[in-house]
């Protein structure tokens, strides 16, 4: 009796397990890949909304020598770090007093500087090598400029809490006194 060929059945089965391994093995393929793709959004959103992550800004331009043994690039960082000092002092007394005589919005005046500020603190920071050479021991002064730098953060941070606190309590009580009185004085003009 001639027996039947059963290799086209093994062949279909065979046929229909390894498309149904393809089908799992892409299947599980996307799976990981989304899962992936999800997790790194997350985690991307959660670093720049939760302040994980400093924004590094483009510095173009020369950087103090690494042995940081140069004194007039100690002295120009020095400089500029009085002068970020200086203008964050500044800066809150003259918007407090330009938001009495204009009327003028001092949270968004004050957003504006503060982030133009930043900037500024952060290319400081980069020229002068803070970040990698405070606390190396390579220099002192270094080490003193980037304990400097990071106060002065700190500090931005707390006139920005004090700019916030004189803006919701007392900007706009002050610019109506300031009308009344020049309403009192157009009056006596009269």
């Amino acid at each position: 009796m001639a027996a039947k060929p059963e290799p086209q059945k093994d062949e279909g089965q065979s046929r229909g397990s390894a498309a149904r391994l393809g089908r799992r093995a892409f299947l599980w393929g996307y799976i990981a890949f989304t899962s992936l793709m999800a997790l790194w959004m997350t985690l991307s959103i959660l670093q720049v909304h939760a302040g994980f992550h400093r924004p590094k800004q483009a510095f173009k331009g020369e950087k103090i020598n690494v042995r940081a043994d140069k004194p007039d690039e100690l002295r120009r960082c020095h400089r500029d770090m009085e002068h970020l000092l200086r203008d964050l002092h500044d800066q809150t007394f003259a918007l407090q007093a330009k938001a009495l005589k204009f009327d003028i919005n001092p949270a968004t005046e004050w957003r504006n500087w503060a982030q133009a500020w930043r900037k500024r603190w952060s290319i400081i920071g980069s020229r002068c090598r803070l970040d990698e050479l405070s606390g190396s021991g390579t220099s002192q002064e270094i080490d003193t400029l980037g304990q400097i730098h990071n106060a002065l953060s700190e500090l931005q941070l707390s006139y920005t809490d004090v700019m916030d606190r004189y803006i919701e309590r007392f900007a706009r009580r002050l610019r109506e006194q300031q009308l009344q009185l020049e309403r009192v004085n157009s009056n006596w003009s009269v």
